[in-house]
């Protein structure tokens, strides 16, 4: 070859446990499996999810929905707890557990009992649920074992890329659920989002065609934009977490607060919760978390663009974001958020 483009994604993560190889186990990340569960969910009252990140709580919601006694088991002291500080985690269990989902924190899934090739409870270090259906979603690993010795790589595996989508060897490139990305804020790290797949999907398709290197093309970085439906409420995230920066040693103060998404004389006015991080000298913002009801996620476009554009809380807090009864207030959420920062 002359040039070389590594996209080989990643797998879901299933842990040696007893069982788990059996008929009704599922991991939701393939068109056919999904297919195949749809195609037995009139047979299917009782589920067990393990795992408490985006596809454990997305699937267990999206199951209550449809009628069936959903437990999810999560072997952390939270859901969610990569993209949200722990007061967002816990607005998220409260959230699905309004919706009907039984949630199990710090309990780790040690046995699949079984009779012939299908589960019929899962055994925790805690308890014992009956079950029709096992969903496993506990995260991925890149799928780059081919690899191993040949390139350079983080831990997990995932292959190290440049913002350019190229790795240590020249000519080589990487992107998608195999290699890292460049963080804003916390530099190469490995973060299995479709947004990022497809921005250095596009970006690399530029740059292993142009033969000038100058005109290669380098992705800005990412903030990790996260966004979630549980229930009747809505989460989003970007940037960095409160925990997240204090791994990064920045200097750093927050704000949290609680305000209304409407003007109090428009009929459906709800809270919403938002938090910032923001530089404890400089008040240039490094991270924003939200949860709410109808519209807060859209919100949190605003939030990502400030951050990206380097502004601090003191100018986001007079941004001028536009009004009307429908839609805000005089004094949009954003802008109260951001006026408390001190």
């Amino acid at each position: 070859y002359d040039r070389l483009m590594i996209a080989t994604g990643a797998q879901p993560i299933v842990p040696p446990i007893p069982g788990i190889d059996s008929s009704n186990v599922y991991t939701i990340t393939k068109p056919e499996p999904v297919k195949e569960l749809k195609e037995r969910l009139p047979e299917i009252q009782k589920v067990v999810v393990i795992g408490g990140g985006f596809i454990g709580v997305e699937v267990a919601e999206q199951l209550r929905h449809q009628g069936k006694e959903v437990t999810l088991v999560e072997a952390d002291t939270k859901i969610m707890g990569g993209p949200f500080d722990p007061e967002f985690s816990d607005r998220l269990a409260m959230a699905i557990e309004e919706a009907g989902v039984q949630v199990h924190l710090e309990e780790r899934a040690e046995q699949f009992v079984t009779d012939g090739d299908r589960v019929t409870s899962v055994k925790t270090n805690k308890g014992e649920y009956t079950a029709d259906v096992v969903i496993v979603a506990i995260g991925f690993r890149p799928n780059t074992k081919f690899l191993a010795g040949q390139i350079e790589m983080l831990g997990n595996g995932a292959i190290i890329a440049d913002a350019y989508g190229q790795t240590a060897i020249p000519d080589v490139f990487a992107a998608g659920d195999c290699a890292t990305v460049p963080h804003r804020l916390s530099g190469d790290i490995y973060l299995p989002l479709a947004t990022m797949a497809n921005k250095m999907g596009r970006l690399i398709g530029t740059n292993i065609a142009v033969e000038n290197p100058e005109e290669r093309v380098a992705f800005p970085g990412t903030l990790g934009s996260s966004a979630i439906k549980a229930g009747e409420y809505e989460a989003f995230s970007t940037g960095v977490t409160e925990k997240q920066a204090n791994n990064l040693g920045l200097d750093f103060k927050t704000t949290t607060i609680e305000t209304n998404n409407h003007s109090n004389y428009y009929t459906v006015q709800e809270k919403i919760m938002i938090k910032l991080i923001y530089d404890a000298k400089t008040y240039v913002l490094y991270g924003a978390q939200m949860f709410g009801k109808n519209e807060t996620v859209l919100r949190g476009t605003g939030l990502t663009t400030a951050i990206h554009a380097g502004l601090t809380t003191k100018e986001l807090g007079f941004v001028d974001y536009a009004y009307a009864p429908p839609f805000a207030s005089t004094w949009e959420a954003i802008n109260v958020a951001a006026n408390t920062a001190k």
